[in-house]
């Protein structure tokens, strides 16, 4: 019973670190957030200030931030 909700959270995690592309909005687990320049095996490129580049690893990633309409 308890497996199941935590599988698909698992799952949910998964599909969203792998559909990150340059661009996108994210936040961190420390709480930044920074916008995808670049995205490699195990980690991404990201800047968090103008000018300022910082590579982060995709399991500190906790989400993509939707942009307000």
């Amino acid at each position: 019973m308890i497996i199941r909700p935590q599988k698909k959270q698992q799952d949910q995690r998964k599909s969203m670190i792998a559909a990150i592309k340059r661009g996108d909005q994210i936040v961190t687990s420390g709480g930044l957030f920074a916008t995808v320049k670049d995205v490699k095996a195990d980690r991404v490129v990201a800047t968090i200030a103008e000018g300022v580049k910082v590579e982060i690893s995709k399991g500190s990633i906790t989400g993509v931030v939707d942009e307000a309409p």
